[in-house]
């Protein structure tokens, strides 16, 4: 699997939460909504002007994706997890579902081995969680984590767990452009959405 290319870094990346809902209103002006049960993270990163040197190789690895077909993991810069994440952590159980998964393997009884607002994964799974609330371990290095969305899949007991800040993308549209100012430097834009399967 390919890398997003980490050179040139993008000036700025905006990351959008996609939670599909479904909503409907009453006559007498009663809500009622329900959940798709579905989630998928969408980045738009915007780079600096840059040289054709430097512009190149961005260009040569979008294009290679041919469009939406290809995927490739694409790690958010300056992103490290604000918990801990001490020990070597794994899944604690199989079968699990929810939005509420069990590890084990932290250090134990530490405060803050995750943090809301961590990103975490799963191995096995191309899905990226957001943690949304804090959590310490036990006496057992055992700590239940809280994520943003129900699991895609149940991971396997002993699966290990990444606070790395990778996800699996693809581009947004077949077609991406750039355009290059009379001063001989490109400016760009590329959209990303999360690759569930």
């Amino acid at each position: 699997m390919s890398t997003f290319p980490s050179s040139p870094a993008p000036r700025s990346a905006k990351i959008k939460s996609v939670s599909p809902t479904f909503v409907s209103t009453a006559q007498s002006l009663r809500r009622v909504v329900s959940s798709r049960g579905a989630h998928r993270w969408a980045i738009e990163l915007d780079f600096p002007p840059m040289r054709r040197s430097i512009f190149a190789p961005l260009w040569a690895f979008i294009t290679a994706q041919r469009g939406r077909s290809g995927s490739f993991d694409f790690v958010l810069p300056a992103h490290a997890p604000q918990g801990s994440w001490a020990g070597t952590v794994l899944v604690d159980g199989a079968a699990q579902v929810g939005t509420t998964i069990n590890l084990k393997g932290f250090t134990a009884a530490q405060n803050g081995v995750a943090k809301a607002g961590d990103f975490v994964r799963f191995a096995g799974s191309y899905k990226t969680y957001m943690v949304t609330a804090d959590s310490n371990s036990d006496a057992a290095g055992k700590a239940s984590i809280s994520i943003n969305t129900p699991l895609c899949a149940s991971p396997e007991d002993s699966a290990a767990v990444y606070s790395d800040c990778k996800f699996r993308c693809s581009l947004v549209d077949d077609n991406t452009d750039t355009e290059v100012s009379t001063d001989m430097t490109y400016d760009f834009k590329v959209q990303l959405m999360e690759v569930l399967y």
